[in-house]
């Protein structure tokens, strides 16, 4: 059987395969994919919340450096952090695609299974969206949340002594992003559903980091409902550039503690092969998609004592200073450090990296 590509069965057929195939009923929906704008339920009382991000070929991804199955998840992955950065829920996603005509059907399948499997795991419902025809693949996601109103949670309200933490260990997107660059994405590393497959599952776990993000909802929503987090922001473009955000929102500085950022075991083997300054895969790389939030230190241990649950790691990194806009950098030794760049910046483009030799073992 050849290979069918999006050319031969036309807009509307391919219309209609996604609404039989990615399109599920619910008491949220009374109506989605099939008329000109979905109907949506909410419930009462609650803020809407809408987000959107777009990702396109040979910017913010390749189609040689990635499997569909990931490239779907990620493109609503990004989408719910922005949510989760709110300490909101996901409920409904709208998704809209610029195709290349000879983009072939199978490939878009399994990017919509990637799509699906991540919203079916949030509850979030595929209500719509758009298709069009493109010299290069383009994607634009829509993700609609709600929140109750006293615990959405914004950048702006970072006060003077409180603590910043994150989510996660910080820098593995970046450095698998570098890690592709030197060694390709090759057939034997992943399945068509994602799964690792090659002989490295340590490095490979790295790469898939970058390829496809986690989306942090249950800690977004864990932090909103302990009602102490002063402001929030996802770590998209980098800790140091979405940090400042935060600080120059809030009209406040911070001090930021190099050692005190957490990073993965994998990340601390593998990053000193590929970078001179490994630290600053950490502090500038961004995809980490972890969030970056401010709150009193004592308050939030004294509500996670009492939390039952204690599974969610917070990590201190630093503190708000009342010194406004002004971000400082502090080694171990209590020495600034200044880093070899602050992150990226979609107008002005990618920073120039110091990168190793290829490791032979790659």
């Amino acid at each position: 059987m050849g290979r069918t590509e999006i050319k031969d069965i036309g807009e509307f057929r391919l219309i209609q395969r996604i609404r039989d195939r990615y399109s599920k009923p619910s008491e949220f929906v009374p109506r989605g994919i099939g008329d000109d704008a979905a109907s949506l339920n909410f419930p009462p009382n609650h803020l809407l919340l809408v987000t959107t991000d777009t990702l396109i070929e040979d910017i913010h991804f390749t189609l040689k450096s990635t499997i569909p199955y990931l490239l779907g998840a990620k493109s609503l992955a990004v989408n719910l952090s922005d949510i989760a950065a709110m300490g909101g829920i996901p409920r409904f996603f709208l998704l809209s695609l610029g195709i290349p005509k000879g983009y072939s059907i199978s490939s878009l399948d399994r990017f919509y299974r990637g799509v699906s499997q991540l919203a079916e795991s949030q509850g979030v419902f595929l209500v719509g969206g758009d298709l069009a025809a493109s010299s290069k693949f383009i994607i634009n996601g829509v993700v609609i949340g709600h929140c109750p109103p006293d615990q959405v949670i914004y950048r702006k309200g970072a006060q003077p002594g409180d603590y910043i933490f994150v989510t996660g260990p910080l820098g593995d997107a970046a450095l698998g992003l570098e890690i592709l660059r030197k060694r390709g994405l090759r057939p034997s590393d992943f399945g068509a559903n994602g799964k690792t497959r090659g002989k490295d599952k340590e490095l490979l776990g790295i790469i898939r980091r970058h390829l496809s993000p986690p989306a942090r909802v249950r800690e977004g929503r864990k932090i909103a409902e302990l009602a102490c987090a002063t402001a929030m922001i996802d770590i998209s473009d980098g800790l140091l550039a979405d940090l400042r955000h935060l600080i120059e929102e809030s009209q406040v500085g911070a001090n930021l503690w190099l050692d005190q950022i957490p990073r993965s075991e994998a990340f601390e083997k593998w990053a000193p092969l590929y970078h001179l300054r490994p630290i600053d895969l950490a502090l500038s790389g961004g995809e980490d998609y972890e969030l970056l939030f401010t709150a009193p230190k004592e308050i939030l241990e004294d509500k996670l004592s009492r939390s039952r649950e204690i599974d969610l790691p917070f990590y201190p990194i630093g503190e708000v200073t009342p010194h406004s806009k002004k971000l400082s950098l502090w080694t171990k030794e209590k020495k600034g450090y200044s880093p070899s760049w602050l992150g990226y910046d979609h107008f002005r483009g990618p920073p120039k990296r110091s990168l190793k030799k290829d490791p032979q073992h790659s």
